[in-house]
């Protein structure tokens, strides 16, 4: 089963691809990466996956215990 799509078109030819894969990937529910940078962090996000396991935390837990910051 496809879980994730990689399409990062160009030139005019893969224009009429880009939107059937596109249509394809929305009617099925697959995640579809179009842009070289976002696959790039997609990619990164997977590595860091696998090397430590996600940890949800409060964002108010967050900021009372100083860790967040808000760029201006």
């Amino acid at each position: 089963r496809v879980q994730l799509i990689f399409n990062t078109p160009r030139g005019k030819g893969a224009r009429t691809d880009e939107g059937r894969i596109r249509a394809a990937s929305v009617l099925y529910g697959v995640p579809c990466i179009t842009t070289l940078p976002a696959a790039e962090a997609c990619v990164r996000a997977m590595e860091a996956l696998r090397s430590e396991p996600m940890r949800v935390q409060a964002m108010q837990d967050r900021f009372m215990a100083g860790t967040a910051s808000i760029d201006r």
